[in-house]
């Protein structure tokens, strides 16, 4: 659980826009104890580690552990509750159809009625 690079901890923290003083009192560290990790200058102790880790997740994040492909982070939050804390209110109407994420994209299906009438049209031609 304590496997946290410090690539980790400033992407979290960037996909999060939260300040390193903000993390650090959300997971009682000292500043400077995460800005020296941060920049590879520190091992914190493991504690140290599952306290910066547990606030970043709290916050918001998932941490993507070794597979072969490298380490990596990821928001888990949903993008209505994100957008409800950065500016305190929910998302209107407008805002859910502008920035509707792409998996959200409802699909045109055609009716029946306009098969069944481009069907006709086409036997129709074939005359």
């Amino acid at each position: 659980m304590s496997d946290l690079t410090p690539e980790q901890c400033l992407g979290a923290r960037a996909m999060l826009r939260m300040k390193r003083d903000d993390l650090a009192r959300k997971a009682e560290v000292a500043v400077a104890t995460l800005a020296d990790f941060e920049a590879g200058r520190r091992n914190p102790h493991p504690r140290t580690l599952v306290a910066i880790r547990l606030a970043l997740e709290a916050a918001g994040v998932a941490f993507i552990s070794e597979n072969g492909e490298g380490v990596g982070v990821r928001m888990k939050r949903s993008v209505d509750s994100i957008h409800e804390e950065l500016f305190g209110r929910p998302r209107t109407e407008e805002e859910r159809q502008r920035y509707r994420p792409l998996n959200e994209t409802p699909q045109c299906k055609p009716s029946r009625a306009n098969v069944t009438s481009t069907s006709k049209q086409n036997e129709e031609q074939d005359t």
